[in-house]
């Protein structure tokens, strides 16, 4: 504040005798009361004041004082006093007074907050008016004197609570007061609850559509302040904001949101502690395609016909819209349409748009169509059962006038078959041949384009090769199977689900699809021949009875297990014709692995008539493909008629065919035909045996016998006895018999079956992996590891890994880790190409099957190519300079591919290595003066091309002969 100076001005009038003046009491302000006093020689005579004051006593001739009160605020006012000295008279003057208004003090306190968290601190400062020069402040807390501020236009606290009130008051020193100090305004604090902690609870749609924006919700609650948002995907910030409550909603681009990503919000306000949301895995959704479809009530149709075609769609739909032949059907607007097929023109397409409801679709409206609905048309007439390779030909009439027979395009196509020649009517087709003696199904189709006609029919390919049985013609093994059906009273239990397509019956008169169990065929049929079941010493045993009919049906079906691929196997039964009525019955023998795939099959087998009834052994003989265990064996029926074809069948077997001396790699009667073992442990027992008790030699010797990797067979030195003791240390496949002859008479030899024992190796192949630094993204290392030798029927080979050192290798333990290496500062274009950084690991393996090991040393390449730089001219004449047109440093990156066009696209260079030097010829002719374009693929590190013509790396451009 600017205190107001009041400037005293004294003037004197000086007379040779005496000095007289005027002495001022007081202040002067408006108001108060000033008394001004006259001292001097002589005696006052008069006073005389300027205008603006009251007197109030004196003043008088003779008074020596005078008492005033200001009114008003002046400048330049005066007191004169006139007085006379021996009769000298004079006067003494008090002039340019200057009167002040009165001034009242004040003073304001603000706080630098007022909402504060607990312990917080808050600064109040006084702001005075008409404070004087030195104002004096004393602060108050709820009207208590406080130090901290004492005589300090500022006051500090850090210990406030709540609704405490703060006040100042000032003393002030300022002239012309009307008081001499004045109290502020008060101030409440407010100190903030944080009882209760903060707390956020996030909220949103969870499945999120990859097209559309994904957005949460935020509800905080204790909040003491504003709120600071902290939105995290996966624990990353994604978004930050600063609002107070209620909810902040966090909205996300469309496509930013993956599956399993992972959205929390940490929030924080004002005095409370931080807090985290609760947080919602998110689920997104790839845009569905809306699609329609339309389908006909019928395909074919005669004009005439109502047919009602119905919308199909895969999402909710509505506003359908149909459409006839392009145009718009007025009212045709339901989820169905009704029409009359009045002509082929008239129906020649249907079609109908629609939108649809649902949400997150790539598109909101699609259309379907039924178009060209044919007609019906005469059926392809032709011979509709065929042989195998059978040539046969088909005819189609169609329903068109002449100007269609012109102008229609009709195709022939066909199933299972060979279209030999063809034309609008006709087709002559040469039907396969199904291997394994099977019967198949072709088919024939036809169509022409004018109207959309269409025909077809189906064939069936029959085979009907005959074949002769075929026995073991060694000695046969204990079998797999043998079904002989048990013995007891007729009729005999019906056959476990599944053995028999047949339907059973529980009396012996069948019907054809029927079977039954018994012990006789008497008084069955009339027309049947008695007989009781093939089992020798059988007493009331069972045998399978069946009346077939005119399709392919199994008899009977069963699994197979314990198989040993080392013998073949004869597959047999014992079956009756039970009558001379019809045709012979005529059956098949199938076998099938655990799948139902087909291994192989006998041709048909025919079953005689001959009364009385005659038992009749038929089979074939099956080798069992490698590896194979188990199986399933079936016969089947090969009948084509309903009348006739009525057997029994007994004693079913299913029994390995041995050679007359059996090889094995255990003791009798286990027959181990295979073994494996890895190299350098590769000794074996050889042992054999006579199948049966009968020794067909008196004096039999023997020698074993070896093939390496299916060689010739070589004698093995030594091994002249039954069994021998054989060691390979060479990883290999060797395969061993034993021969049998007469000491006597050698000529006289039997050879047993072959054995097999695989001398394995685990092989880790030693290899160099090439890695360029300008690559990206990390490298696989692609280790080669496999067993050598190995048994093709065996187990599925397992192996351990291990690579040292670990260093840069994502992965020890694998067969294929990853490598990700330091980067390397790209060199200089023109410099010389840096020789590749080696690091050298090794491999160990070992087989978890058989503990076969290995190992070998992987090395790494690093690779820092240069950039390749490809010139935009060239001048092929010889002098030495620029006469060959390449990309500068291509060598670099091997397998990389460089072209050159003439102005027509011809090629007339072009090369992958490791010459990339145009020389300007194409087939050694000098080309002329103009531009040719170049196009690279680089095999790796396409951004390291640099384009002299574009300045960045786009792999092709122009370049400028110039002769």
């Amino acid at each position: 504040m600017v205190r107001s100076t009041l400037l005293l001005l004294l003037l004197f009038n000086v007379n040779a005798h005496a000095q007289a003046l005027i002495h001022p009491y007081g202040s002067f302000c408006v108001g108060q009361m000033n008394v001004f006093s006259f001292t001097g020689p002589g005696t006052v005579t008069s006073w005389s004041v300027s205008s603006g004051a009251t007197l109030l006593s004196g003043g008088t001739p003779g008074a020596s004082h005078i008492q005033l009160k200001w009114d008003s605020p002046a400048f330049g006012a005066y007191v004169n006093a006139y007085y006379n000295n021996n009769g000298y008279s004079g006067g003494v003057t008090y002039s340019n007074i200057n009167i002040a208004a009165s001034v009242t003090p004040s003073v304001s306190i603000t706080a630098n907050q007022t909402n504060i968290c607990p312990g917080a601190s808050v600064t109040f400062t006084a702001s005075p008016v008409n404070g004087g020069s030195s104002p004096y402040y004393s602060w108050y807390v709820n009207g208590s004197y406080v130090t901290g501020g004492a005589n300090m236009n500022t006051y500090t606290a850090s210990s406030l609570t709540n609704g405490q009130q703060v006040t100042c008051v000032m003393s002030s020193n300022a002239p012309c007061l009307t008081s001499t100090s004045a109290t502020s305004n008060a101030i409440t604090i407010n100190v903030i609850d944080t009882s209760q902690p903060l707390a956020a609870t996030i909220s949103g749609n969870t499945t999120i559509c990859q097209s559309t924006a994904p957005s949460f919700s935020a509800a905080v609650s204790n909040a003491t302040g504003p709120i600071t948002y902290q939105w995290k995907k996966n624990g990353v910030n994604v978004s930050s904001y600063v609002a107070g409550p209620p909810a902040y909603v966090l909205v996300l681009a469309p496509g930013s949101i993956s599956t399993g990503d992972v959205i929390t919000c940490s929030v924080s306000s004002a005095c409370s502690a931080s807090a985290t949301s609760n947080s919602l895995t998110t689920t997104v959704t790839q845009p569905q395609a809306f699609t329609v479809s339309v389908a006909p009530s019928q395909i074919n149709m005669a004009p005439g016909s109502t047919v009602v075609f119905t919308a199909n769609s895969n999402l909710p739909a509505t506003n359908y819209q149909w459409s006839m032949n392009g145009s718009p059907v007025p009212g045709a607007t339901g989820s169905t349409f009704t029409t009359t097929a009045t002509s082929r023109a008239a129906l020649r397409s249907v079609a109908v748009s629609a939108t649809t409801t649902a949400t997150c679709v790539s598109n909101t409206t699609a259309s379907g169509n039924a178009s060209i609905i044919p007609f019906m048309v005469s059926s392809v007439t032709g011979n509709k059962s065929v042989a195998p390779g059978g040539v046969e030909t088909y005819t189609v009439n169609w329903d068109w006038n002449s100007t269609f027979e012109a102008s229609a395009v009709v195709n022939w196509s066909v199933i299972n078959g060979t279209i030999l020649s063809s034309n609008k009517h006709t087709a002559t087709v040469q039907w396969n041949s199904p291997s394994m003696f099977q019967d198949a199904v072709g088919y024939l189709s036809v169509t022409e384009d004018y109207e959309g006609q269409n025909a077809g029919t189906s064939v069936n390919i029959v085979n009907r090769t005959t074949q002769a049985p075929e026995f073991c013609d060694g000695f046969q093994g204990p079998p797999a199977i043998f079904v002989d059906f048990g013995a007891g009273g007729n009729p005999g239990a019906p056959l476990p689900a599944g053995t028999s397509s047949y339907t059973y019956l529980n009396h012996c008169a069948l019907n054809p699809g029927e079977y039954t169990v018994v012990n006789s065929t008497a008084n069955c049929r009339s027309n049947w021949l008695g007989t009781q079941d093939h089992t020798p010493n059988d007493v009331n045993g069972y045998m399978l009875m069946v009346d077939a009919d005119d399709r392919r049906g199994e008899f009977y079906r069963t699994t197979v297990n314990g198989l040993n691929n080392a013998f073949r196997y004869e597959f047999s039964a014992w079956v009756g014709n039970l009558t001379s009525i019809g045709d012979d019955p005529g059956l098949r023998f199938e076998v099938h692995d655990l799948q139902g795939k087909l291994l192989g099959a006998s041709a048909d087998i025919t079953v005689p008539y001959s009364s009385p009834l005659q038992w009749h052994k038929i089979g074939f003989m099956f080798d069992l493909p490698n590896g194979t265990t188990s199986a399933q064996v079936v016969i089947v029926n090969r009948h084509n008629n309903n009348n006739g074809n009525d057997m029994v069948i007994d004693d079913i077997s299913f029994a390995p065919c041995y050679t007359p001396i059996i090889a094995s790699f255990s003791p009798n009667p286990t027959i181990q035909h295979k073994a494996q073992v890895c190299a350098n442990g590769g000794t074996k027992n050889l042992y054999s045996w006579w199948p049966t008790s009968s020794i067909p030699f008196s004096d039999p010797r023997f020698k074993w016998q070896k093939s390496v990797n299916g060689g010739p067979w070589t004698d093995i030195a030594g091994a002249t006895a039954m069994n021998a003791l054989q060691t390979e240390t060479a990883p290999s496949v060797y395969q061993y018999r034993v021969i049998a002859y007469s000491q006597s008479n050698p000529s006289q030899m039997l050879t047993s079956n072959a054995i097999t024992y695989y001398v394995s190796q685990l092989v880790v192949e030693a290899k160099t992996y090439d890695v360029f630094a300008c690559e990206s993204t990390p490298q696989t290392l692609n280790s080669n590891v496999y067993i050598k030798y190995p048994d093709p029927g065996g187990p599925v080979l397992n192996y351990t890994y291990n690579w040292s050192p670990a260093t840069y290798l994502n992965n020890t333990q694998i067969a294929n880790p990853v490598i990700s290496l330091p980067s390397l500062a790209p060199p200089p274009l023109t410099a010389p190409a840096p020789p590749p950084v080696l690091y050298t690991y090794t491999l160990a393996a070992q087989n978890t099957n058989f503990g076969c090991s290995g190992s070998a040393t992987q090395t790494v390449a690093h690779y820092n190519p240069r950039r390749v730089a490809v010139p935009n001219a060239f001048t092929p004449n010889g002098d030495g300079l620029n006469d060959v047109f390449r990309p500068v440093n291509i060598w670099d990156y091997p397998g990389s591919e460089f072209w050159v066009y003439n102005r027509w696209g011809q090629v007339v260079f072009y090369s992958q290595g490791p010459n990339y030097d145009w020389n300007g010829t194409y087939q050694s002719i000098p080309q002329g003066s103009g531009v040719f374009v170049w196009r690279v693929e680089m095999a790796m590190c396409s951004g390291n091309l640099l384009n002299s013509e574009t300045g960045d790396s786009t792999p092709h451009g122009n370049v400028t002969l110039i002769r």
